[in-house]
């Protein structure tokens, strides 16, 4: 669940996410205020939230569709539609998506892993380079989001964002 550090971190405003998934990046995302337009392709995955997390899906706004066919304008996207795709091509289809969506602030999953294992800071500036929508975070920030990844995270700040996470699943299930 580290991604979703930075993902909560990011996030402001409009915001637009790809991946549906068990919809935890969302219910964290929504405890901030923004407004969400979630792009789901995946026909099992939508129906089994309409089932049974409707009343999380009534909070945001649903798109059934390919993130590639989407055109838009946002404050922040967050991409997490990636699962076991080359880093090369991830960051291609990165600066894909983005030929469509004008935005601020864009983050991927896995992004810290992919910095992670090419140089971490200065790889992350390089790559800024090809895609300027990547916040313009500090060493300090970034180092943050890369000590996620590396299983450095003090445990204070980690044992209260698995805390947070956990109470609100508990509040999100327990509408049921």
């Amino acid at each position: 669940m580290y991604q979703f550090f930075s993902h909560y971190t990011l996030a402001k405003g409009n915001v637009l996410c790809s991946g549906m998934g068990l919809l935890i990046r969302e219910s964290w995302l929504l405890s901030k205020g923004v407004n969400i337009t979630l792009v789901e392709v995946n026909d099992s995955i939508i129906e089994y939230h309409r089932k049974h997390n409707s009343p999380l899906l009534n909070s945001l706004s649903l798109i059934h569709g390919d993130i590639h066919n989407h055109v838009g304008s946002y404050d922040v996207v967050l991409l997490d539609h990636y699962e076991h795709e080359d880093e090369g091509w991830i960051i291609e289809d990165v600066k894909n998506v983005l030929k469509n969506i004008d935005c601020d602030v864009v983050w991927f999953w896995p992004l810290e892993r992919i910095c992670f294992r090419n140089g971490g800071w200065e790889y992350y500036c390089e790559l800024r380079k090809e895609i300027p929508q990547l916040p313009n975070l500090d060493k300090k920030d970034f180092d943050l989001f890369i000590k996620n990844i590396s299983g450095a995270l003090p445990l204070p700040l980690w044992s209260g964002l698995v805390i947070g996470l956990l109470a609100l699943a508990c509040l999100t299930f327990a509408v049921y």
